[in-house]
C-alpha cells in the first residue's frame, strides 16, 4: 500500500471525529504585508501583553462572527485571563497555546466577556464602510448596540478582535493595510462616539444635582487585536492561529515614513526590503 493511499484513508478515518472547516489560505501579498508589519523595527502587529488587557474588569468582545474562527477567538481571549490567574502562568509556559488551557480559563474561570458579533466585525462600524449595504443604518445600529451594552452590563474596555483572512473583507478586495487602517476608524468612532454618550450624561447627573457622578464617569479603553490563520500545509499539521495586538501609534509611523524615508530610517529600510521582496 502506497504512502498516498494511507495519507488518503486516513483523511477519511480523522474526517468522522474532525468537524470540516473552510480555511480559507492568505495570499502570498497578505503574508508579506503581515510578515512587514511584524518586523522588529516596525512592530505594528506586536506580541500580546497582559497588562493592556484588564480582563478581570469584564470586555467587550466586537468580532466577526465567522464559525470556522469564532471559537479560537473567544478562547484566546479567555487565555489572557488564565494566564494571569495565580499558579497558572507557569502551567500556561508548560501548555502554551494549547485548546485545554484555554478552554479550562473559559469554563471554569469564566472571564466575564460580553460578545457583539457581525460578519467583518468592527469594520462594520465605520461610516460608509463598504462592507455594508448601500442606503442601510447598520454603521449606526451596531453603534447603538455598543453604546447599550456600555451602559447595561457597566463595562468600560472593548477589544475590537479582526483575523485575517477575513472572507467579508476578501469580498470587498481589502488588503492587510486597508484592514488595520479600517480597524482603527472604527475604535475612533467608537471613541467618538462614547465622548458624545459621556457628556450628554455628565450633564443630565450634574442638572440633578449628583456633581460627583458627574465628574467620575468612567473611561472607554478600546484595544484592537487580529487573530492571523496562518492555515496548515499538509491536513495532518495543526493550524497555526496567532493573535496579536495591533499599535496605532506604529502604524501612523509607518504611513509617515512612506513619504518622508528620513523621518524613520530603521522603518524606511524594513519598507524597502519589503517593496524589493515583491
Amino acid at each position: 500500500m502506497s504512502l498516498d493511499t494511507l495519507r488518503a484513508k486516513a483523511k477519511i478515518w480523522s474526517s468522522r471525529f474532525i468537524p470540516p472547516q473552510h480555511c480559507i489560505p492568505l495570499s502570498n501579498e497578505a503574508y508579506r504585508e503581515i510578515r512587514f508589519f511584524r518586523h522588529p523595527d516596525v512592530r505594528v502587529l506586536d506580541g500580546v501583553i497582559h497588562h493592556k488587557v484588564k480582563i478581570e474588569n469584564g470586555v467587550i468582545v466586537l468580532m466577526c462572527c465567522d464559525g470556522d474562527r469564532f471559537l479560537a477567538g473567544l478562547l484566546s481571549i479567555a487565555g489572557l485571563f488564565a494566564t494571569k490567574h495565580r499558579w497558572s502562568t507557569r502551567v500556561a509556559s508548560w501548555m502554551k497555546r494549547t485548546s485545554l488551557l484555554f478552554i479550562w480559563a473559559f469554563v471554569f474561570i469564566y472571564p466575564r466577556m460580553h460578545v457583539i458579533s457581525r460578519h467583518a466585525g468592527a469594520h462594520r462600524v465605520v461610516k460608509g464602510s463598504r462592507t455594508n449595504a448601500p442606503g442601510r443604518a447598520t454603521d449606526k445600529d451596531l453603534l447603538d448596540d455598543i453604546m447599550m451594552a456600555i451602559e447595561r452590563m457597566g463595562i468600560y474596555q472593548i477589544v475590537l478582535l479582526d483575523h485575517c483572512a477575513c472572507l467579508k473583507l476578501g469580498d470587498h478586495n481589502f488588503t492587510v493595510n486597508e484592514q488595520f487602517h479600517d480597524l482603527f476608524e472604527a475604535r475612533d468612532r467608537i471613541v467618538a462616539e462614547y465622548a458624545k454618550v459621556r457628556s450628554e450624561k455628565a450633564v443630565r447627573l450634574a442638572a440633578d444635582g449628583d456633581l460627583h457622578a458627574a465628574t467620575t464617569l468612567p473611561n472607554l479603553q478600546v484595544i484592537c487585536m487580529c487573530q492571523v490563520d496562518y492555515g496548515k500545509k499538509t491536513w495532518w499539521q495543526r493550524r497555526k492561529l496567532r493573535t496579536y495586538h495591533l499599535d496605532g501609534a506604529r502604524l501612523i509611523e509607518v504611513d509617515i515614513t512612506r513619504h518622508k524615508p528620513a523621518h524613520n530610517p530603521k522603518i524606511a529600510r524594513a519598507i524597502s526590503d519589503y517593496l524589493e521582496a515583491a
